[in-house]
């Protein structure tokens, strides 16, 4: 896999341009050059973009990387398993309601035996136990590789027919994810109010998902250190390294964050925090959060 960066894209200032069409543009065309100048050749090269861990998605962008793919024979594989994870945030009020790519009419951009999507229940369903994914491909010759290789792994007929009996049953599945959007929204004020209180910088133009994107730059250097953004660009390893430290020490308190490299962040600092959980359970956690914070602050590093 070849992954499309964007801090050195021409224009790219914020992560605002992670959802610019032409930025993406920019990104996939220099990521398949770098491919093609380091010899990476073939139909198993995969061009990958991914906006996972922010929770927001733009139709005009994903028309942009379905032409850009198209242009260049390359095959789209979206990953929409966060499709009903949606909720109300007062800071996207004119949010896109999710359609997934396979209601979108991209024959002009791209070939349909080359666009795919994998879903599973342990999202939207909040049943990870479950493991059941699926994929939707109309390149027969895809489903049949990947339906050999299944068989090694096959659901179990009980799994499979309570996810259809959940799907079936309009009345359940309604209810079920208005309730989920409503805990949803409920849950992300507490994280969000929490991290305006406390001063501590994420990304908030978001409305879909399970946690926020949240910057702890400032808990890996030194007071003595002023600008902690070229000081990352310039020394990367050293920062990740701290990046690790800082999760450790967060891990030890019995705090479980996400670190961002696991989510190809490009800076160091960036972590995933998750709203999901029982609210006592986050209140307890952020609060461990914010006193590992002030100890890690007062301590600095040496």
């Amino acid at each position: 896999m070849i992954p499309a960066t964007y801090q050195s894209v021409e224009g790219y200032q914020c992560l605002d341009d992670l959802f610019d069409p032409e930025i993406n543009r920019k990104a996939l065309q220099n990521a398949l050059q770098q491919a093609t100048k380091d010899n990476v050749e073939g139909p198993g090269r995969d061009v990958v973009q991914s906006a996972q861990p922010f929770g927001k998605m733009l139709l005009e962008t994903l028309r942009e990387i379905a032409g850009f793919c198209g242009q260049h024979d390359l095959h789209l594989i979206c990953d929409e398993i966060f499709a009903m994870s949606v909720y109300d945030n007062p800071e996207v009020p004119d949010a896109v309601p999710f359609t997934s790519v396979l209601a979108l009419n991209l024959d002009d951009n791209i070939n349909p035996q080359k666009v795919h999507v994998a879903y599973g229940m342990g999202k939207d369903f909040c049943a990870a136990g479950f493991r059941l994914g699926v994929l939707h491909s109309r390149n027969e010759g895809l489903i049949t590789a990947v339906s050999t290789i299944s068989v090694l792994g096959w659901v179990p007929y009980i799994v499979q027919d309570i996810w259809a009996n959940m799907l079936t049953d309009d009345g359940f599945r309604v209810d079920f994810m208005s309730k989920n959007r409503k805990l949803l929204t409920e849950h992300s004020a507490i994280l969000t109010a929490f991290l305006q209180e406390h001063e501590i910088p994420y990304y908030s133009k978001v409305n879909a998902g399970v946690f926020a994107w949240v910057n702890l730059q400032r808990y890996l250097y030194d007071k003595s250190e002023v600008s902690a953004t070229d000081l990352f660009r310039s020394n990367d390893k050293f920062y990740r390294d701290r990046e690790m430290t800082l999760w450790n020490r967060l891990l030890a308190s019995g705090v479980g964050l996400g670190l961002g490299s696991w989510y190809s962040a490009e800076e160091p600092g960036w972590f995933r925090v998750s709203f999901a959980v029982e609210k006592e359970a986050l209140r307890i956690g952020l609060e461990r959060l914010i006193k590992t914070l002030r100890e890690v602050k007062a301590e600095g590093w040496k």
